[in-house]
């Protein structure tokens, strides 16, 4: 529980840097172009044009289409993405019948919430993972709220955690411009992770790695709710813990020209309530248009 307990301490911190800064401060460049040497950064930009010039030519699925159904299904059969080293890989045909089923319903719901994407859509579909929003995060975005957009804090304090929610979602203008995906360039992996791995170190510094390689900045987005108990907590009991990346490319709406760009996403299974769990999101920055906010 301690651990656990430091772990949600070391988010909110997180969560004061990226959302206290101002509402613009969500997208964080560890990498500039710069800091690479000349010939580096040619070569870069080479495998950049190289990845656009790929997507374009790739076939695009609507996010509101029938066919997604069958486009999660398929996801594990591709191969764009590796676990994490030191870890070990689980094959998706080793899992059960009930985790790989619950694991494309997990993928599948996320997609159409930010698909659709409001405070309703979202907070419909974390509760169904059952995963409420944590009240640390609901204080920063309070905070956020009375001290650069003036909201009385009577009337904030009055507020339930939804209602706090759907105020910062308005003011910050939170949205996903999602409109199709590219299945030849999203896939899915599964892996699991030990007591003797730096747990740490394989859920914060791992995902989209290979991509944030590749370009020059990401953003990684806090998580903005809990579950009954997190994955150190599991592991404490479990010993282990069962893990899925997934990659999605996707191509975005008319207001961000259609620009195509890499999303990752982190799940974890907790058996002890037979459901995934998202726990990581990266948005890689392929393009230069002004970032937009997401709420995850």
């Amino acid at each position: 529980m301690q651990q656990a307990d430091g772990r949600r301490r070391k988010y909110a911190i997180c969560g004061v840097i990226i959302l206290g800064l101002s509402l613009n401060a969500w997208l964080i460049v560890q990498r500039r172009e710069r800091d690479f040497p000349m010939t580096e950064r040619r070569i870069r930009e080479q495998v950049k044009e190289a990845h656009r010039d790929s997507w374009e030519l790739q076939k695009s699925v609507p996010l509101r289409s029938s066919e997604m159904e069958n486009v999660v299904k398929k996801l594990p059969s591709c191969d764009c993405i590796q676990p994490p080293a030191d870890v070990s890989a689980i094959a998706y045909a080793e899992m059960t019948e009930q985790q790989q089923a619950d694991l494309d319903e997990a993928v599948r719901g996320l997609l159409a919430a930010f698909a659709d994407y409001s405070p309703e859509s979202l907070v419909e579909y974390m509760e169904g993972r059952g995963e409420s929003l944590d009240t640390q995060m609901i204080t920063i975005m309070k905070d956020i709220l009375a001290d650069e957009h003036d909201v009385d804090a009577n009337r904030l304090n009055a507020m339930d955690d939804f209602e706090v929610l759907s105020a910062f979602w308005r003011i910050a203008d939170v949205q996903t411009h999602w409109e199709s995906v590219l299945p030849e360039s999203s896939c899915l992996v599964t892996w699991r992770v030990s007591d003797r791995s730096p747990l740490d170190d394989v859920l914060q510094d791992t995902l989209a790695k290979a991509d944030r390689d590749v370009w020059k900045g990401y953003a990684r987005h806090n998580h903005v709710f809990v579950s009954d108990r997190s994955v150190e907590e599991a592991m404490q009991t479990e010993g282990t813990a069962l893990c899925a990346d997934t990659r999605v490319l996707i191509k975005h709406d008319a207001s961000h020209e259609g620009q195509i760009t890499p999303y990752h996403f982190r799940f974890w299974y907790d058996p002890a309530d037979e459901r995934w769990h998202p726990i990581d999101m990266v948005r890689l920055q392929t393009f230069k248009n002004a970032p937009f906010k997401i709420v995850f």
